[in-house]
């Protein structure tokens, strides 16, 4: 089975973390949390956005993670 993206990433250290990811590891961690806190608040508020919806097969951590690549290395372009 392949190791997780964020798995992977978690075992450098803090300076190769913010280096790759643009963040240091408490921040992201903190984004993470966040955004688990606010889906829960939407679903609370919005039952119907919980019909129908299957999992996501990547993780929270693993999109975030490639949502902030996708923002540093647009900005290069």
């Amino acid at each position: 089975m392949k190791m997780k993206l964020y798995a992977k990433i978690t075992t450098k250290n803090a300076a190769q973390f913010k280096r790759l990811i643009g963040l240091s590891q408490d921040n992201f961690n903190h984004v993470v949390k966040w955004l688990k806190f606010e889906q829960s608040e939407i679903k609370k508020h919005n039952p119907q956005k919980r019909r129908g919806l299957t999992t996501s097969k990547v993780s929270l951590e693993d999109r975030v993670l490639l949502t902030f690549y996708n923002r540093v290395y647009a900005q290069l372009g």
